[in-house]
């Protein structure tokens, strides 16, 4: 295997080798044509297709829970950008949970 690295990461921007013309390699890795891990090629998916307007938001955000992001402070900026901008919604929803509660108090 050829240890030189070729292609960087769409979502975390990390190095890595991938025989661009070994069909072997694309069958079993499709991922590595633009990111170094299965887990990172799933955010891909969400970050892709809620930018080409594939995903509402609320759409992507229901995915994300099924992904593992723990290291999303590895991710490059672009992408925690527009996962935060996804992610958003709960926090929303968290203030307006609190803004009923307090109005139910009163």
């Amino acid at each position: 295997m050829n240890n030189n690295h070729n292609s960087y990461c769409a979502i975390c921007g990390n190095s890595y080798y991938y025989c661009h013309s070994c069909k072997d390699q694309a069958r079993l890795h499709p991922y590595k044509i633009h990111t170094d891990t299965s887990e990172h090629f799933k955010v891909f998916t969400v970050v892709r297709g809620y930018s080409v307007g594939l995903y509402t938001k609320e759409e992507a955000n229901k995915l994300l829970k099924n992904i593992d992001i723990s290291d999303m402070d590895t991710y490059k900026d672009n992408i925690k950008s527009v996962l935060n901008e996804i992610l958003k919604i709960e926090l929303e929803e968290v203030e307006n949970v609190d803004v009923i509660q307090e109005e139910s108090i009163i």
